[in-house]
């Protein structure tokens, strides 16, 4: 990626609002559906849900290989 995304800072939530519309009043989860957000997010929270604690490489991976269309989302192309 070409950009990295500060840990427990409110920059993170800034980009991903930005570039999700999350942010919005209207906004709307459809696709990727609200179950499928769920599954997805579990490895990232298997160990924690503390915020200001990364993610494995190894967590991270899995939810990059299983979960390509969250990934799309994420980065604000249409999944």
């Amino acid at each position: 990626m070409s950009e990295q995304l500060g840990l427990g800072s409110q920059d993170c939530l800034d980009t991903l609002e930005s570039r999700t519309g999350c942010g919005a009043e209207a906004f709307v989860l459809t696709e990727p559906s609200r179950e499928r957000l769920l599954v997805c997010r579990q490895p990232l929270v298997r160990r924690s849900t503390d915020s200001g604690k990364a993610p494995t490489c190894g967590e991270m991976a899995e939810v990059v290989r299983d979960c390509p269309d969250l990934i799309a989302f994420l980065r604000g192309s249409a999944p």
